[in-house]
């Protein structure tokens, strides 16, 4: 024991072992930055690297404290007692003075700057592996791995890494290459608004599987790619029962997205119409479950396809269920075609005045979900429907509806507010 505190009480000796452990840490730094940067394939074996290189830092910066504190206090700075302090000609103020100076408050205070300048420095010199870079690196070892459950788990950090090019170019290797967890590095892509990988996302579209088609489906709307529709429309067939990502991705992008390239529409009128036609033929296929048979309604609502009319027209009706109706009537709004507002009028007549329209979302692959239809009142989603065409053949009866007390209060105002405005709207 004695000859423990003798060593540490030694300039020399810490002088020694602090440049020993400075080179030691600089030889076990930078081979562990090189691998767990460039090749590291698990996480765990980053932690262990990291925690392993963090012990030797601190043992490095211990050997730093007791040679700097022996440098400023002299000998016997390990003193267990104060007693040991003392020394024959020194009276009690200097034997005071001597024990203010060791307390173990102020070591720790020179440890943990040591410490802090150490792990700085080492942080530095290895690529930000030991706290800077941490997360980055966490991300790229998962994304670099061959497990599919690795790379799935991330994706959350790879979107937070927007703009890191790294990143960009583990995605697109991902994507690229056969293996598990494709969709999910398509997933991280479109979020992170990568234009540069548009075209590994088009080509899964092309030639994915079915979980892949439809990620890239939904990436490729996000990234307002041109390609969409008719990629989309090519691929349909093998979306198998992943089709209503497909259909989510064409509302997503809707008509009147800007291309942001040349700020001009992104799809041309062929392929509006194309669209449009693909949609009905769907839609009177018979194919489309109920869920699938809305979407198509919703995507002719985003894109106000002419081409839909005759199909949503044929729709209003009581023997059609009210949240097929209630699209039905929205899309029918929104393309605007004056021919639609008369049998829209009639339509009042016998809609059933307590059916209500519900809120429906659409959910993605991913569990994210995209809003498709509002909560609303039946009769007043009619109303709403025929002001949004703005056909003024609509006001005679809408003047009687406004004073039929079989209606609602709420339901006679709007339609009270319609004859106003279109009255507003004749005489300017």
């Amino acid at each position: 024991m004695n000859k423990l505190k003798s060593l540490l009480n030694s300039k020399l000796f810490l002088g020694v072992s602090s440049i020993v452990l400075i080179l030691i840490s600089v030889a076990a730094v930078l081979p562990a930055a090189n691998f767990i940067v460039n090749k590291s394939l698990d996480v765990v074996i980053n932690f262990y690297l990291v925690a392993s290189l963090m012990l030797l830092l601190v043992v490095s910066s211990a050997a730093q404290m007791f040679f700097v504190v022996s440098v400023i206090w002299g000998k016997n700075i390990i003193a267990s007692k104060p007693e040991e302090l003392r020394q024959p000609n020194d009276d009690d103020a200097d034997f005071t003075m001597k024990s203010m100076k060791v307390t173990g408050a102020k070591k720790s205070f020179i440890f943990v700057i040591a410490l802090a300048l150490n792990i700085f420095a080492f942080d530095t010199v290895g690529s930000g592996i030991l706290v800077t870079g941490s997360k980055r690196y966490h991300v790229l070892t998962q994304l670099r791995s061959t497990d599919g459950q690795q790379r799935a788990d991330a994706v959350h950090g790879a979107i937070q890494l927007v703009g890191d090019q790294e990143v960009t170019m583990a995605l697109r290797r991902i994507m690229t290459t056969p293996g598990e967890a494709r969709e999910w590095a398509v997933y991280a892509a479109g979020i992170r608004r990568d234009t540069k990988l548009k075209n590994p996302i088009a080509n899964l579209l092309r030639a994915g599987n079915k979980r892949e088609r439809a990620a890239a489906a939904i990436a490729l709307a996000r990234l307002e790619d041109p390609r969409l529709i008719r990629l989309v429309i090519d691929a349909w067939p093998h979306f198998g029962d992943m089709q209503n990502d497909a259909l989510i991705a064409l509302g997503m992008v809707g008509k009147k997205r800007l291309n942001p390239n040349n700020n001009i529409l992104l799809f041309s009128d062929a392929e509006l119409n194309e669209l449009g036609n693909f949609l009905v033929a769907q839609l009177e296929s018979g194919k489309l479950d109920k869920v699938l048979s809305r979407l198509a309604i919703w995507c002719l609502n985003k894109f106000e396809s002419p081409e839909g009319l005759a199909y949503l027209e044929s729709l209003l009706s009581n023997q059609t269920d009210t949240q097929t109706l209630c699209m039905a009537l929205e899309a029918l709004g929104n393309i605007g075609a004056a021919d639609s507002s008369p049998k829209m009028v009639q339509f009042v007549k016998v809609a059933d005045k307590e059916a209500e329209c519900k809120e429906m979302v659409a959910t993605d692959f991913t569990g994210k979900q995209v809003l498709i239809c509002n909560n609303a009142n039946l009769i007043a989603r009619i109303i709403f429907e025929i002001a949004h065409i703005g056909d003024h053949r609509a006001m005679p009866e809408m003047s009687r509806l406004s004073e039929n007390t079989e209606y609602k209060e709420s339901i006679r105002n709007l339609a009270k507010e319609f004859v106003f405005k279109m009255q507003y709207r004749s005489s300017r």
